[in-house]
């Protein structure tokens, strides 16, 4: 290393607090930070909850249920393509590229909305075919074809929505985004409470809710098409698809989009069993436990794990690898014990909490044991998310994929179908699976740190 490059690197190190000050404080100092900002969200989705629970019953929590797939796979796609298009603009504008990152932005988003418009179509066309794919059991055929319709007309809007809020940070208008996302959340919430007791349009309503929570922010976009100050104003020459960019964002965005995907193949398969051994009230138990409790459990991980990600990856720039292998660490012990005390909040105070989105009677007695052994295990299975986000930011891609997918799309899906169609557990194999698969996640969990560890320190003694 030439004698500037370690000056550099020495003033670096001394300097920022990502390399000097103390593990421990980074990762609380960040993620406590991060999970701040998701409160609100997490507000917002408690009310949700509560207004469809109580609003449509157990019929109305199991056809939310049933839709959540394509809820996820809209994420899925729209918020990955968005995270890797956004990534390819700020590369380009960080090489002094700003018309190149402009142009990435105006056919970026115009590829968005046109592939999410022909996906729409299909939703709509095929939405029989769809609902049966979805597992549904003939009595919610009707309901889940409309809804299904509902979210094909939606898609195109989410899509371009999820993609365009990225680039309000990147064009240095973070209070635009904020409003997008607070005031579509607000006003979506009113929607649902006025669908759930004012007017009899119950569960439909909800499908329009799903589809224009987050469809709406796609109409802050006017910000790009009018104001005079934006470094991303679209031009007519914008409206081709330029496959370039489109690849690139793809590849970035690939672990998250396999991620989220697999959450969709997940509940698909987990409806589709309750159906098949006639089970259907699992199908709103699953909807409060998978949309509300592992939810509220999730956002602690997620919000631990995007307040570490920089963090992680400027230490493996300046390679530090003792810290990079205390990060890993010490964030999955933190995040073990801090799910493992709302595991036991939950654990202490399940039957109210059941009775919050869904009331008293037949539906929340049934919910408390399913989810006292559900999320039992749920501080270890979750670990995992924790490892996953780390191969992310050091762009270790595939290991990213497989631990992002493991706990659900594998080991759950494994447990599952072992003690439902081998030993015939019934019911409760469902929710024993649960707990089981996140005992294996945690052991595959420690497996990989401990794999990991011995490769970030055998790099640490080859740049000795």
């Amino acid at each position: 290393m030439s004698e500037n490059a370690q000056a550099v690197q020495a003033r670096t190190v001394s300097d920022h607090e990502f390399a000097k000050n103390s593990v421990r404080s980074l990762i609380i100092k960040y993620g406590g930070l991060s999970l701040i900002g998701m409160l609100a969200q997490a507000i917002m989705v408690i009310f949700e909850g509560i207004i469809l629970g109580n609003g449509t019953g157990a019929d109305g929590l199991a056809c939310v249920g049933l839709i959540m797939p394509l809820e996820n796979l809209q994420i899925a796609i729209g918020t990955g393509f968005g995270i890797g298009l956004s990534t390819v603009a700020a590369l380009r504008m960080g090489e002094g590229d700003q018309e190149g990152a402009r142009k990435a932005f105006g056919t970026g988003t115009f590829f968005i909305a046109a592939f999410m418009f022909l996906v729409g179509l299909f939703l709509i066309a095929f939405a029989p075919m769809v609902a049966r794919l979805l597992g549904t059991p003939d009595e919610y055929m009707d309901t889940i074809v409309t809804m299904i319709r509902i979210f094909g007309v939606g898609y195109p809007f989410c899509g371009y929505g999820q993609t365009i809020v990225m680039f309000f940070r990147l064009d240095e208008r973070p209070g635009i985004a904020t409003w997008a996302m607070t005031l579509t959340a607000i006003l979506g919430v009113a929607w649902l409470y006025f669908c759930c007791f004012i007017v009899p349009i119950g569960i439909v309503g909800a499908g329009w809710y799903y589809a224009f929570s987050i469809g709406g922010w796609s109409f802050f976009g006017i910000h790009f098409f009018l104001s005079k100050n934006t470094k991303f104003k679209y031009k007519a020459s914008d409206l081709h698809i330029d496959w370039g960019v489109v690849g690139q964002s793809i590849k970035i965005a690939l672990p998250y989009f396999c991620i989220q995907a697999s959450v969709s193949v997940f509940t698909i398969i987990v409806n589709r069993i309750m159906v098949s051994i006639g089970y259907e009230m699992g199908l709103s138990v699953y909807a409060i436990l998978s949309a509300y409790i592992i939810y509220i459990l999730t956002m602690f991980t997620t919000a631990l794990s995007s307040g570490t990600t920089p963090i992680i990856s400027y230490n493996l720039g300046e390679k530090l690898y003792d810290r990079l292998r205390s990060l890993l660490n010490q964030s999955i012990v933190i995040n073990a014990l801090m799910v493992a005390v709302v595991v036991v909040l939950f654990e202490l105070f399940t039957l109210p909490v059941c009775e919050l989105f869904c009331g008293r009677g037949a539906l929340a007695e049934a919910c408390v044991p399913a989810i006292k052994v559900a999320i039992a295990a749920a501080f270890l299975g979750s670990c995992v998310s924790i490892l996953s986000s780390y191969y992310q930011a050091c762009e270790r891609i595939i290991p990213a994929i497989v631990s992002g997918i493991a706990r659900m799309l594998i080991f759950t899906v494994l447990c599952m179908v072992v003690m439902i169609y081998v030993f015939h557990m019934g019911p409760d194999g469902i929710w024993l699976s649960l707990l089981v698969a996140d005992i294996l996640t945690f052991l595959f969990t420690i497996i990989l740190t401990v794999l990991e560890n011995k490769r970030v320190r055998a790099l640490e003694e080859n740049a000795k």
